[in-house]
């Protein structure tokens, strides 16, 4: 396995883990045939933490300039629907201590 800096790190043929990738980038997995062909499968880790933000999906809605520089795309709802879900709860604990 070749890192991205180019370091090369071995994997045991009858299987392992990878180890040692802590560094950004794409990775390149080398595999030696026995007629002595290289192939490469590359592959990437540590995808960056704003792709996994499922707040503001950039799709969709409309962007808007926040006072914070930054763009900011839709609203954000949760907020809102966990306290309608207790405002709902609350009524159903209040009619249930009711009796009716």
């Amino acid at each position: 396995m070749l890192t991205p800096s180019g370091r090369s790190i071995p994997i045991p043929p009858t299987g392992g883990h990878l180890s040692e990738t802590n560094e950004l980038g794409i990775y390149r997995l080398l595999q030696t045939d026995d007629a002595g062909l290289e192939t490469a499968f590359p592959f990437a880790l540590h995808i960056p933490a704003t792709e996994s933000d499922v707040r503001y999906p950039g799709w969709g809605a409309e962007a808007e300039i926040s006072g914070g520089g930054g763009l900011r795309y839709g609203r954000e709802w949760t907020p809102w629907l966990i306290g309608l879900l207790l405002i709902a709860m609350l009524a159903e604990w209040w009619v249930y201590r009711r009796g009716y």
